[in-house]
């Protein structure tokens, strides 16, 4: 049988430790991502559905969105550079043309 609905764990805070003695957090009832990438855990209360004693799966994995937003500038940044190699290639083969001719 369940508890008092006042007793239900809609609120924790999860530590974890490599050597027993230096505890940090590695979870909590609610998480924000951050842009730079690393996760923000705050003390809110897990939103639980109306029914009581159901089974609840946390996804504590990279947003879809912070994943695209990273790639696209990765991929967009890429453009620059190979833009400048390939116009050191071409000065580069000019120079070969004029020394050869």
């Amino acid at each position: 049988s369940f508890g008092p609905e006042e007793e239900d764990p809609v609120r924790f805070s999860l530590e974890g430790s490599m050597d027993g003695v230096e505890w940090t957090q590695v979870g909590s009832s609610s998480a924000v991502w951050t842009w730079g990438g690393s996760r923000w855990w705050n003390d809110g209360p897990y939103g639980l559905g109306p029914e009581r004693g159901q089974r609840v799966s946390f996804d504590t994995g990279v947003p879809w969105l912070w994943s695209a937003a990273h790639f696209s500038h990765a991929a967009f940044s890429l453009v620059p550079c190979v833009y400048l190699l390939y116009a050191w290639h071409i000065k580069c083969v000019g120079r070969a043309k004029t020394f050869v001719s």
